[in-house]
């Protein structure tokens, strides 16, 4: 695998002459007139758009398990999808099945072969370890969590013993965290006057144009509280060259066994949401208000990474909340943050509803004893 660089675009421009003209749309004078579409409403007015995905932490090579994104330029993320200003009469668009999200390391599209009846962690009563004996107490191995909260570890004794790797596995399967990022911007061109010599040493002027990019609006939103906070399991994807699957111990028994110096278990953690059919109803509310311009929405997890090399484990974790009821909660909000050109370099911001009460794992059903 090769090392994933963050690209950085330097931006140069000259004050506005008066030659550059650009208007931009204008927010109505009350907020309050502004009417929500709905969710379906959006959907069915998609216009021709680019199909958006959900990033996720981004994998990279060797040992480093880190995944970084610049919280400097929202517009920096080179895997964003842009989405143009629609060029043509809106098209009914069908709503687009929940697929999985894009690989993370060295399967490719092996991936896209999961299915709900692939072994999942939470049938395995393995994964939890065998019961403790008496006076038994979990291993606690040290590890290192990097600032987007990666977690890796070195330790030596969960390099050689499949128990303690298994148990720092689950100790460490914490829902991830999701951050939405709202992106717009448009280009203005200017024109700047150069003077050069021509062959025969006489100065000749000319009017070139430089476009540049100007931020409209760069906010980034915490959906974390939406996220589950019990996982929904752990499978392990198929072997490249036999399609087997195998089950987590016995996974964690080979790494162990592996003599490989170069050796790597990773699990990455897997959000089920309909991202790309939300950010479709978010870019086409934005534009219903008015924004025309340039749109980016990516939405990208982080926390989601157990590094202990083999990119085959992944834990799923669902969303409280539907797609279309978290449009209807705070797409109203994302819209005045538009209008307002909202632009925020630093932590994502808190949404103002108070998400709805977490749902609580169902509890196993104990039959009462029968009466005499």
């Amino acid at each position: 695998m090769s090392k994933n660089n963050q690209d950085y675009n330097l931006l140069l421009s000259s004050t506005n002459s008066p030659e550059a003209n650009h208007i931009l749309p204008s927010a109505p004078p009350s907020e309050a007139g502004l009417e929500l579409p709905t969710y379906d409403n959006v959907i069915a007015a998609s216009s021709s758009v680019v199909p958006v995905h959900a990033l996720h932490g981004k994998p990279v090579s060797g040992n480093n398990n880190i995944t970084s994104t610049s919280d400097a330029d929202c517009s920096l993320n080179p895997n964003s999808v842009t989405i143009p200003m629609p060029t043509a009469m809106p098209m009914p668009m069908p709503m687009p099945t929940l697929a999985p999200f894009p690989e993370t390391a060295d399967y490719d599209s092996l991936e896209d072969e999961y299915n709900e009846e692939q072994e999942l962690l939470v049938d395995h009563a393995d994964f939890q370890g065998r019961p403790p004996p008496p006076d038994y107490s979990l291993y606690k191995a040290k590890f290192k969590t990097s600032r987007t909260g990666n977690v890796s570890s070195r330790d030596k004794h969960i390099n050689e013993d499949g128990e303690a790797l298994l148990q720092f596995l689950h100790q460490h399967n914490s829902p991830p965290s999701l951050i939405a990022r709202f992106y717009g911007y448009h280009e203005e061109t200017h024109w700047i006057t150069k003077t050069r010599r021509n062959s025969n040493g006489e100065e000749e002027t000319e009017q070139e144009p430089v476009t540049h990019r100007v931020e409209d609006f760069c906010f980034k939103i915490d959906c974390s509280n939406y996220v589950s906070p019990y996982c929904r399991g752990v499978y392990v994807l198929p072997d490249p060259k036999t399609g087997e699957i195998k089950r987590v111990r016995q996974l964690c028994d080979e790494y162990i066994h592996s003599e490989n110096a170069m050796k790597e278990l990773k699990l990455n953690k897997q959000v089920d949401w309909d991202f790309e059919t939300l950010t479709t109803a978010l870019t086409n509310a934005i534009r219903n208000a008015g924004f025309l311009e340039s749109v980016e929405i990516t939405f990208q997890t982080e926390k989601d990474e157990i590094t202990f090399g083999h990119s085959i484990l992944k834990s799923r974790w669902d969303m409280s909340i539907s797609e279309a009821n978290w449009y209807q909660l705070h797409a109203q909000e994302i819209i005045i943050m538009c209008r307002n050109k909202v632009i925020s370099k630093g932590k994502p911001s808190k949404l103002s509803v108070v998400p709805p009460l977490q749902i609580m794992p169902q509890m196993p059903i104990i039959p009462s004893a029968p009466s005499v």
